[in-house]
Protein backbone atom coordinates (compact mmCIF):
# COMPACT_ATOMS: atom_id res chain seq x y z
CA UNK A 1 0.00 0.00 0.00
CA UNK A 2 1.52 3.35 -1.06
CA UNK A 3 1.89 6.24 1.38
CA UNK A 4 -1.02 8.31 0.05
CA UNK A 5 -3.45 5.40 0.14
CA UNK A 6 -2.28 4.38 3.63
CA UNK A 7 -2.72 7.97 4.82
CA UNK A 8 -6.25 8.11 3.41
CA UNK A 9 -7.19 4.87 5.19
CA UNK A 10 -5.87 6.31 8.45
CA UNK A 11 -7.82 9.54 7.92
CA UNK A 12 -11.02 7.58 7.24
CA UNK A 13 -10.66 5.34 10.28
CA UNK A 14 -9.90 8.24 12.63
CA UNK A 15 -12.86 10.12 11.18
CA UNK A 16 -15.20 7.23 11.94
CA UNK A 17 -14.20 7.12 15.61
CA UNK A 18 -14.50 10.91 15.89
CA UNK A 19 -17.95 10.79 14.32
CA UNK A 20 -18.95 8.20 16.90
CA UNK A 21 -17.83 10.61 19.63
CA UNK A 22 -19.83 13.34 17.89
CA UNK A 23 -22.96 11.18 17.92
CA UNK A 24 -22.59 10.48 21.65
CA UNK A 25 -22.06 14.17 22.40
CA UNK A 26 -25.09 15.10 20.31
CA UNK A 27 -27.18 12.61 22.29
CA UNK A 28 -26.27 14.41 25.52
CA UNK A 29 -26.14 18.04 24.36
CA UNK A 30 -28.39 18.20 21.32
CA UNK A 31 -28.24 19.41 17.73
CA UNK A 32 -25.85 22.21 18.68
CA UNK A 33 -23.03 19.66 18.71
CA UNK A 34 -23.74 18.72 15.09
CA UNK A 35 -23.74 22.37 14.05
CA UNK A 36 -20.42 22.95 15.81
CA UNK A 37 -18.83 19.95 14.08
CA UNK A 38 -20.21 20.88 10.68
CA UNK A 39 -19.00 24.48 11.02
CA UNK A 40 -15.52 23.36 12.10
CA UNK A 41 -15.14 20.86 9.26
CA UNK A 42 -16.38 23.25 6.57
CA UNK A 43 -14.34 26.23 7.77
CA UNK A 44 -11.22 24.08 8.13
CA UNK A 45 -11.56 22.66 4.62
CA UNK A 46 -12.31 26.04 3.02
CA UNK A 47 -9.30 27.59 4.78
CA UNK A 48 -7.13 24.67 3.66
CA UNK A 49 -8.22 25.07 0.02
CA UNK A 50 -7.60 28.83 0.16
CA UNK A 51 -4.07 28.28 1.53
CA UNK A 52 -3.33 25.67 -1.13
CA UNK A 53 -4.51 28.11 -3.82
CA UNK A 54 -2.32 30.91 -2.47
CA UNK A 55 0.70 28.60 -2.25
CA UNK A 56 0.05 27.16 -5.72
CA UNK A 57 -0.16 23.58 -4.43
CA UNK A 58 -2.52 21.16 -6.17
CA UNK A 59 -5.21 19.54 -4.06
CA UNK A 60 -4.64 15.94 -3.02
CA UNK A 61 -7.09 13.62 -1.30
CA UNK A 62 -5.06 13.57 1.89
CA UNK A 63 -5.64 17.32 2.26
CA UNK A 64 -9.07 16.24 3.49
CA UNK A 65 -7.31 15.67 6.80
CA UNK A 66 -8.03 19.35 7.45
CA UNK A 67 -11.62 18.34 8.20
CA UNK A 68 -10.40 15.66 10.63
CA UNK A 69 -8.33 18.33 12.38
CA UNK A 70 -11.42 20.52 12.63
CA UNK A 71 -13.44 17.66 14.08
CA UNK A 72 -10.66 16.80 16.53
CA UNK A 73 -10.49 20.42 17.69
CA UNK A 74 -14.26 20.46 18.22
CA UNK A 75 -14.08 17.35 20.40
CA UNK A 76 -11.51 19.14 22.59
CA UNK A 77 -14.09 21.84 23.33
CA UNK A 78 -17.13 21.97 25.62
CA UNK A 79 -20.52 21.72 23.91
CA UNK A 80 -21.22 25.30 24.99
CA UNK A 81 -18.30 26.85 23.09
CA UNK A 82 -19.48 29.81 20.95
CA UNK A 83 -19.47 29.23 17.19
CA UNK A 84 -17.31 32.32 16.72
CA UNK A 85 -14.57 31.02 19.05
CA UNK A 86 -14.50 27.64 17.32
CA UNK A 87 -14.46 29.12 13.82
CA UNK A 88 -11.62 31.54 14.56
CA UNK A 89 -9.67 28.74 16.22
CA UNK A 90 -10.15 26.54 13.13
CA UNK A 91 -8.84 29.28 10.84
CA UNK A 92 -5.81 29.79 13.10
CA UNK A 93 -5.27 26.03 13.28
CA UNK A 94 -5.15 25.61 9.49
CA UNK A 95 -3.11 28.70 8.64
CA UNK A 96 -0.58 28.37 11.46
CA UNK A 97 -0.73 24.72 12.48
CA UNK A 98 -1.06 23.08 9.06
CA UNK A 99 0.37 25.58 6.59
CA UNK A 100 2.97 27.94 8.06
CA UNK A 101 4.49 25.60 10.66
CA UNK A 102 5.87 23.00 8.29
CA UNK A 103 2.99 22.88 5.86
CA UNK A 104 0.39 20.17 5.49
CA UNK A 105 2.98 18.09 3.62
CA UNK A 106 5.60 18.23 6.44
CA UNK A 107 3.73 18.98 9.68
CA UNK A 108 5.59 19.93 12.84
CA UNK A 109 2.77 20.18 15.38
CA UNK A 110 -0.59 18.43 15.78
CA UNK A 111 -2.85 21.02 14.14
CA UNK A 112 -5.76 20.52 16.54
CA UNK A 113 -3.47 21.10 19.54
CA UNK A 114 -2.27 24.37 18.00
CA UNK A 115 -5.85 25.51 17.49
CA UNK A 116 -6.80 24.56 21.03
CA UNK A 117 -3.86 26.40 22.59
CA UNK A 118 -4.88 29.52 20.65
CA UNK A 119 -8.47 29.16 21.87
CA UNK A 120 -7.46 28.71 25.50
CA UNK A 121 -5.09 31.69 25.41
CA UNK A 122 -7.61 34.00 23.72
CA UNK A 123 -10.94 32.77 25.14
CA UNK A 124 -10.07 30.84 28.28
CA UNK A 125 -13.48 30.99 29.95
CA UNK A 126 -15.26 29.85 26.78
CA UNK A 127 -13.21 26.67 26.39
CA UNK A 128 -12.78 25.76 30.08
CA UNK A 129 -16.40 26.15 31.19
CA UNK A 130 -18.44 22.96 30.90
CA UNK A 131 -22.22 22.49 30.85
CA UNK A 132 -24.21 19.82 32.63
CA UNK A 133 -25.55 17.29 30.13
CA UNK A 134 -28.70 18.82 28.67
CA UNK A 135 -29.87 19.84 25.24
CA UNK A 136 -28.41 23.29 24.63
CA UNK A 137 -29.79 26.13 22.54
CA UNK A 138 -28.57 26.85 19.02
CA UNK A 139 -27.56 30.49 19.55
CA UNK A 140 -23.91 31.61 19.62
CA UNK A 141 -23.74 32.59 23.30
CA UNK A 142 -25.79 29.78 24.77
CA UNK A 143 -27.09 29.78 28.35
CA UNK A 144 -26.42 26.62 30.38
CA UNK A 145 -26.03 25.24 33.86
CA UNK A 146 -22.30 25.13 34.59
CA UNK A 147 -20.53 22.20 36.22
CA UNK A 148 -17.08 21.92 37.79
CA UNK A 149 -14.21 21.17 35.44
CA UNK A 150 -12.92 17.65 36.05
CA UNK A 151 -9.45 18.71 34.91
CA UNK A 152 -9.41 21.56 37.46
CA UNK A 153 -10.49 19.11 40.16
CA UNK A 154 -7.70 16.68 39.27
CA UNK A 155 -5.17 19.54 39.33
CA UNK A 156 -6.29 20.15 42.91
CA UNK A 157 -5.96 16.47 43.79
CA UNK A 158 -9.70 15.69 43.66
CA UNK A 159 -10.91 12.62 41.76
CA UNK A 160 -13.89 12.30 39.45
CA UNK A 161 -17.36 12.14 40.91
CA UNK A 162 -19.73 9.29 40.11
CA UNK A 163 -19.19 5.58 39.62
CA UNK A 164 -17.83 3.23 36.97
CA UNK A 165 -21.03 3.30 34.89
CA UNK A 166 -20.98 7.12 34.84
CA UNK A 167 -17.37 7.18 33.68
CA UNK A 168 -18.01 4.62 30.97
CA UNK A 169 -21.13 6.32 29.56
CA UNK A 170 -20.89 10.05 30.25
CA UNK A 171 -19.06 12.22 32.77
CA UNK A 172 -19.88 15.93 33.09
CA UNK A 173 -17.16 18.58 33.33
CA UNK A 174 -15.10 17.32 30.40
CA UNK A 175 -14.61 18.17 26.71
CA UNK A 176 -16.99 16.41 24.35
CA UNK A 177 -14.41 13.89 23.16
CA UNK A 178 -13.34 12.83 26.67
CA UNK A 179 -16.70 12.39 28.40
CA UNK A 180 -17.12 8.65 27.66
CA UNK A 181 -14.38 6.29 28.81
CA UNK A 182 -15.96 3.37 26.97
CA UNK A 183 -15.82 5.26 23.69
CA UNK A 184 -12.20 6.29 24.27
CA UNK A 185 -11.05 2.76 25.03
CA UNK A 186 -12.94 1.39 22.02
CA UNK A 187 -11.36 3.99 19.71
CA UNK A 188 -7.90 3.28 21.14
CA UNK A 189 -8.29 -0.46 20.57
CA UNK A 190 -9.71 -0.21 17.05
CA UNK A 191 -7.23 2.38 15.78
CA UNK A 192 -4.27 0.55 17.31
CA UNK A 193 -5.27 -2.78 15.79
CA UNK A 194 -5.90 -1.12 12.44
CA UNK A 195 -2.54 0.69 12.74
CA UNK A 196 -4.26 3.99 12.09
CA UNK A 197 -2.32 5.46 15.02
CA UNK A 198 1.16 4.90 16.41
CA UNK A 199 0.62 2.08 18.87
CA UNK A 200 3.99 2.39 20.63
CA UNK A 201 3.36 5.96 21.81
CA UNK A 202 -0.16 5.13 22.97
CA UNK A 203 1.12 2.01 24.76
CA UNK A 204 3.76 4.09 26.54
CA UNK A 205 1.17 6.55 27.79
CA UNK A 206 -1.15 3.76 28.98
CA UNK A 207 1.61 1.83 30.73
CA UNK A 208 2.84 4.96 32.50
CA UNK A 209 -0.69 5.87 33.55
CA UNK A 210 -1.15 2.41 35.07
CA UNK A 211 2.00 2.91 37.14
CA UNK A 212 0.96 6.40 38.22
CA UNK A 213 -2.52 5.21 39.18
CA UNK A 214 -0.99 2.42 41.25
CA UNK A 215 1.26 4.89 43.05
CA UNK A 216 -1.62 7.27 43.83
CA UNK A 217 -4.22 4.68 44.81
CA UNK A 218 -3.72 4.69 48.55
CA UNK A 219 -7.08 5.16 50.26
CA UNK A 220 -9.06 5.10 47.00
CA UNK A 221 -9.58 2.42 44.39
CA UNK A 222 -7.08 1.91 41.59
CA UNK A 223 -9.76 2.17 38.89
CA UNK A 224 -11.01 5.49 40.30
CA UNK A 225 -7.57 7.09 40.02
CA UNK A 226 -7.02 5.54 36.58
CA UNK A 227 -10.36 6.76 35.20
CA UNK A 228 -9.64 10.24 36.56
CA UNK A 229 -6.26 10.36 34.86
CA UNK A 230 -7.47 8.96 31.55
CA UNK A 231 -10.46 11.31 31.26
CA UNK A 232 -9.21 14.57 32.77
CA UNK A 233 -6.97 16.94 30.79
CA UNK A 234 -8.07 15.04 27.64
CA UNK A 235 -5.26 12.59 28.48
CA UNK A 236 -6.53 9.53 26.63
CA UNK A 237 -8.13 11.54 23.81
CA UNK A 238 -4.86 13.42 23.24
CA UNK A 239 -2.93 10.16 23.39
CA UNK A 240 -5.05 8.74 20.57
CA UNK A 241 -5.51 11.72 18.25
CA UNK A 242 -2.56 14.04 19.00
CA UNK A 243 0.45 12.13 20.35
CA UNK A 244 -0.06 9.00 18.24
CA UNK A 245 -0.31 10.71 14.86
CA UNK A 246 1.62 8.42 12.51
CA UNK A 247 3.08 11.35 10.55
CA UNK A 248 4.61 12.87 13.70
CA UNK A 249 5.19 10.21 16.36
CA UNK A 250 8.41 8.19 16.76
CA UNK A 251 8.14 4.42 16.40
CA UNK A 252 9.40 1.43 18.33
CA UNK A 253 11.18 1.87 21.64
CA UNK A 254 11.50 5.60 21.02
CA UNK A 255 7.72 5.90 20.71
CA UNK A 256 7.25 3.94 23.93
CA UNK A 257 9.72 6.24 25.71
CA UNK A 258 7.98 9.31 24.34
CA UNK A 259 4.60 8.06 25.56
CA UNK A 260 5.94 7.43 29.07
CA UNK A 261 7.52 10.90 29.24
CA UNK A 262 4.32 12.54 27.95
CA UNK A 263 2.26 10.83 30.66
CA UNK A 264 4.63 11.79 33.46
CA UNK A 265 4.95 15.39 32.31
CA UNK A 266 1.17 15.67 32.01
CA UNK A 267 0.88 14.64 35.64
CA UNK A 268 3.53 17.13 36.74
CA UNK A 269 2.11 20.02 34.72
CA UNK A 270 -1.43 19.39 35.95
CA UNK A 271 -0.74 18.73 39.63
CA UNK A 272 2.22 21.04 40.28
CA UNK A 273 1.44 23.93 37.90
CA UNK A 274 -2.35 23.56 37.93
CA UNK A 275 -2.57 23.80 34.13
CA UNK A 276 -5.90 22.66 32.68
CA UNK A 277 -5.89 20.46 29.58
CA UNK A 278 -2.21 19.82 30.24
CA UNK A 279 -2.02 16.86 27.84
CA UNK A 280 -3.17 18.99 24.90
CA UNK A 281 -0.77 21.83 25.68
CA UNK A 282 2.14 19.41 26.06
CA UNK A 283 1.35 17.97 22.62
CA UNK A 284 2.69 21.30 21.30
CA UNK A 285 5.46 21.92 23.84
CA UNK A 286 6.98 18.44 23.45
CA UNK A 287 7.34 18.61 19.67
CA UNK A 288 11.13 19.24 19.73
CA UNK A 289 11.58 16.07 21.80
CA UNK A 290 9.15 14.16 19.60
CA UNK A 291 11.00 15.21 16.46
CA UNK A 292 14.36 14.25 17.97
CA UNK A 293 13.12 10.78 18.94
CA UNK A 294 11.46 10.32 15.55
CA UNK A 295 14.71 11.20 13.73
CA UNK A 296 16.60 8.73 15.93
CA UNK A 297 14.05 6.01 15.20
CA UNK A 298 14.15 6.68 11.48
CA UNK A 299 17.96 6.70 11.52
CA UNK A 300 18.09 3.30 13.18
CA UNK A 301 15.47 1.92 10.79
CA UNK A 302 17.48 3.18 7.80
CA UNK A 303 20.66 1.63 9.20
CA UNK A 304 18.94 -1.74 9.70
CA UNK A 305 17.56 -1.64 6.16
CA UNK A 306 20.99 -0.87 4.72
CA UNK A 307 22.54 -3.73 6.68
CA UNK A 308 19.80 -6.10 5.56
CA UNK A 309 20.36 -5.22 1.90
CA UNK A 310 24.11 -5.71 2.24
CA UNK A 311 23.64 -9.14 3.84
CA UNK A 312 21.15 -10.24 1.20
CA UNK A 313 23.35 -9.40 -1.77
CA UNK A 314 24.58 -12.38 -3.74
CA UNK A 315 28.17 -13.28 -3.02
CA UNK A 316 30.06 -13.86 -6.21
CA UNK A 317 32.44 -16.81 -6.10
CA UNK A 318 35.37 -16.55 -8.46
CA UNK A 319 36.67 -19.87 -9.74
CA UNK A 320 40.28 -20.23 -10.90
CA UNK A 321 40.78 -20.17 -14.63
CA UNK A 322 41.31 -23.48 -16.34
CA UNK A 323 44.96 -24.21 -17.20
CA UNK A 324 45.95 -23.56 -20.79
CA UNK A 325 46.61 -26.53 -23.07
CA UNK A 326 50.25 -27.35 -23.27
Amino acid sequence: MNYEKQNMVSILERSMTLLAATAVAAFHYGIRVLLLCAAAMIISMVTELFCLYVRGIPFRLWHLEAMVSGLTLTMLMPASVPYSVLIISCIFMIIIGRQILGGAEHPIFPAAAVGYCFAQLSQRSAVLTYPIADWLGLENAVSFQETVSASAQWSQGTLLKGDLLTWLVHQDGLPMGSSSLLLLLTAAGILSLRRAVNGSVLAGMLVASLGIAGAFSGNVSFEHVLATMWMSHSFLFAGIYLYSDRTLAPSGIYGLLYGVLAAMLTLLLSLLAGVEQAAVILAVLLQPLQRLLRDMAQGEAAARETKRKEESEDVRIEYPAAPADQ
